[in-house]
């Protein structure tokens, strides 16, 4: 008779087979974005996509392109303390048009 296992389990057995781990926490990166950044900044930067660590965020205007650039280690550094590993390698800021 099989034993039963918890649902957390199972799901992380499930994403290591499947090599989702990546994927799955950059995407947390995604969603997270808010909460580590604040309302304002939100308000004027969205991230986009995630690509081999790499986060993509459309940014308002050329003031907020300038600012968050001085921010950005220390988005990395939270981001990647919310995922609890190191997912986010670099973020790239573009302006939205």
């Amino acid at each position: 008779m099989s034993s039963l296992k918890p649902i957390n389990e199972l799901l992380e057995k499930f994403i290591k087979k499947r090599k989702l781990g990546q994927k799955f926490n950059e995407a947390k990166a995604i969603v997270l974005w808010q909460e580590v950044v604040g309302k304002k900044i939100s308000e004027n930067a969205s991230p986009t996509k995630v690509n081999t660590g790499i986060l993509f965020v459309s940014v308002k205007d050329t003031v907020w392109l300038n600012e968050l650039n001085c921010l950005k280690p220390s988005i990395i550094e939270q981001l990647n303390s919310r995922i609890g590993q190191k997912t986010i390698k670099d973020i790239k800021f573009y302006l939205k048009y």
